[in-house]
């Protein structure tokens, strides 16, 4: 006897694309694979230019609808009003679900009513890589804190939504990256949440993401955070939030580091705003580029005279 699953919740799943059409099949056929009975799969076609349609056409099973390139935030909000799902999933076209990844979050929404979300862990895989490491965090309380103190749910692809959570919020479009980090922050502060230790997608970083974009990441983890400073409740927040910004601190001196390690000797110097963040926050790192720099210069010019002629 067949099972009835008719009064389990969908849950929809929002894929969001931009010229991703290498990528985009192993997505929809993560999505595809979904255990849990009851899905339904929309792409929203932010605008694309290559064979992105050519692709969607294959799969009889999704929902595609197309839109003027507006942003990664101006698309996931369409995918909100176009699904239908009480349950919502956000996944980018270059990453993929576990194929037990709704089972998993929908039974916790299921068996806790109060939650506005729940998240999970996840695994990262660098393009050249056959291992992908295992990425978890242990959060059990504090949730919004924890949140504001560092991001541990890193993956919007391991969260899954409530419907009634978007009558509410929505992705800030004004945000170019980071919106997925603002949106929880945003919900955590105010609903119950839940963090759990099951894996449920792959995180595929490559040169063609957006966060491989050090600087434009950065500044939105600055930004988002930032817009917390004048909704703190308590010491416990604030101290947080102070966590929040020195590791952003961190964070921006580091990737800036791996940046001008690529760009020409002592670029560094002429950007004022970075220059600044690394004398007042890590000038041992300044210092290192800048050693590097004189070597790579050195190095340059000894091949030039002795190799080039």
């Amino acid at each position: 006897m067949n099972k009835d699953n008719s009064a389990l919740p969908l849950v929809s799943i929002v894929i969001t694309t931009y010229n991703s059409a290498d990528f985009l099949h192993v997505a929809i056929e993560s999505a595809i694979r979904q255990s849990y009975p009851r899905v339904e799969i929309i792409i929203i076609d932010d605008g694309s230019t290559d064979n992105t349609r050519g692709v969607i056409k294959m799969y009889h099973c999704v929902k595609y609808f197309y839109q003027k390139n507006q942003g990664i935030s101006a698309a996931r909000n369409t995918g909100i009003v176009k699904s239908s799902g009480e349950y919502l999933v956000f996944l980018d076209a270059d990453d993929w679900l576990e194929d037990d990844a709704l089972d998993l979050n929908a039974t916790v929404l299921i068996s806790k009513p109060a939650l506005a979300f729940i998240s999970g862990n996840y695994f990262f895989l660098r393009a050249g890589n056959k291992h992908a490491k295992a990425v978890t965090f242990e959060v059990t309380d504090h949730h919004y804190e924890k949140l504001l103190a560092g991001n541990y749910i890193g993956m919007h692809a391991a969260v899954m939504f409530r419907r009634w959570v978007f009558d509410e919020f929505r992705y800030d479009e004004c945000l170019k990256s980071c919106e997925d980090y603002d949106l929880c922050l945003n919900i955590a502060r105010k609903y119950p949440v839940y963090h759990h230790q099951k894996f449920i997608a792959t995180y595929y970083f490559h040169q063609k993401g957006l966060s491989h974009n050090y600087p434009a990441m950065s500044s939105s983890v600055y930004t988002v955070i930032k817009k917390q400073e004048t909704l703190l409740r308590n010491s416990g927040e604030v101290k947080a939030y102070r966590k929040g910004i020195n590791q952003w601190k961190e964070y921006h001196c580091l990737n800036c580091y791996k940046m001008y390690l690529t760009k020409k000797p002592f670029a560094v110097l002429k950007n004022r705003v970075d220059l600044f963040i690394f004398l007042k926050y890590n000038p041992v790192l300044l210092l290192k580029l800048l050693k590097a720099n004189i070597i790579r210069m050195f190095s340059a010019d000894i091949i030039k005279k002795n190799f080039i002629h």
